[in-house]
């Protein structure tokens, strides 16, 4: 039974996304890491399924899925984040191919740092994260997040209505993007390098 929108196009737009504070992954446990991939990913491939019968049907409708920078590259205690958000990029471009043929659109977007409460509600887990150091990571997040949750929902409504692919919000976003273009390998120590600046690295 395909849902009813009294025949108007279709706009899903799968937001899921939970954090993580629990260090690097040899610290994670695997019960948590498997939690954030069922609600960032399979949360996002599920919804996109539900729905896609009619989107198919109608021939028409848009579908904006919810990455990350962090799913342009891989980034040091973030482990089971990078891999939900980089499967939602890979994700998103291989349904954009099979629908090449059709009106139905995609958009796959990577935000930098949005002032948003994920990181407060990510509770440290692990073996090694304490409240301390999650106290921290709120205060780094805090200062460093630089886009208003409605400054990056007026971006991706726009980016909707221009049928733009990709779009990538904020500063901070856009400039990790062009390091991983300019320096696919190199950001790897460059992005650490930054991230000693900027984070109470528990592991020094």
């Amino acid at each position: 039974i395909l849902p009813i929108f009294d025949n108007r196009p279709l706009i899903l737009i799968n937001n899921a996304g939970i954090g993580l504070s629990a260090g690097k992954f040899q610290d994670n446990y695997l019960e948590d890491f498997e939690n954030l991939i069922n609600i960032n990913l399979w949360g996002i491939i599920r919804m996109t399924k539900a729905f896609y019968p009619y989107l198919l049907e109608k021939n028409e409708g848009h579908i904006v899925n919810l990455s990350s920078v962090f799913g342009l590259g891989g980034v040091m205690l973030q482990s089971a984040y990078c891999t939900a958000k980089a499967g939602v990029k890979g994700f998103t471009e291989a349904i954009r191919m099979e629908l090449m043929e059709t009106n139905v659109k995609t958009t796959v977007v990577h935000p930098g740092g949005i002032k948003t409460n994920i990181a407060r509600n990510a509770p440290p887990k692990g073996s090694l994260i304490t409240d301390d150091m999650h106290k921290e990571a709120i205060k780094q997040f805090d200062k460093y997040a630089l886009t208003s949750s409605e400054e990056a929902a007026k971006q991706i409504l726009d980016a909707v209505e221009n049928n733009k692919e990709r779009l990538v919000i904020g500063k901070d976003g856009k400039m990790m993007s062009l390091m991983i273009r300019l320096f696919p390998t190199g950001f790897t120590k460059m992005m650490k390098s930054k991230m000693d600046e900027v984070l109470t690295n528990p592991y020094k």
